[in-house]
């Protein structure tokens, strides 16, 4: 009787920080995020690359400027995955408007924008900070195995976390 009650519980997700995916990423601060992990907490990109299973190798090549069949390859992949892990799923997470996350590269920067219902892309950071905290979210669950539609869902004082993306 106590495993069947405890099926039926939802797993819990709890998001300790406001982790964010930038709108932009020079390659310098990919370097020094990378090298030093905890001093950018806030950061949501190693999660993300685990989420659609790019190595950190393999962005950094992405990032640098120059185009060569290596990384064009890599390029083409991460946009690939990123479609798979998470345009897919999150198009039936939010369904208010149909959004499809790229990543673009252009002189040693990654540039991440969204393109909505009207065709219009726009850079992470000029789109609403509702959006960018459900995408945030969406990958920081996501990266974090949380997949099951049973889930409870705890956030430390959201309301602020969304006034902190201005």
């Amino acid at each position: 009787e106590w495993n069947r009650l405890l099926d039926m519980l939802p797993s819990v997700f709890f998001r300790k920080s406001d982790k964010i995916l930038k709108a932009r990423y020079k390659l310098e601060d990919i370097k020094k995020e990378f090298q030093n992990p905890s001093a950018y907490q806030d950061s949501l990109l190693s999660d993300f690359l685990r989420l659609i299973q790019i190595s950190k190798e393999d962005f950094l090549t992405a990032v640098q400027a120059g185009v060569t069949g290596q990384k064009t390859t890599i390029r083409k992949r991460i946009q690939h995955n990123i479609d798979s892990y998470i345009n897919e799923p999150f198009s039936e997470f939010y369904d208010a408007e149909n959004i499809v996350l790229s990543v673009d590269f252009d002189t040693n920067t990654a540039y991440f924008s969204v393109q909505s219902n009207d065709g219009q892309s726009l850079l992470l950071s000029e789109r609403s900070n509702g959006l960018r905290w459900y995408l945030n979210t969406f990958i920081d669950a996501k990266a974090n195995d949380v997949t099951d539609s049973s889930v409870l869902y705890l956030l430390d004082e959201p309301g602020i976390l969304v006034l902190e993306y201005k």
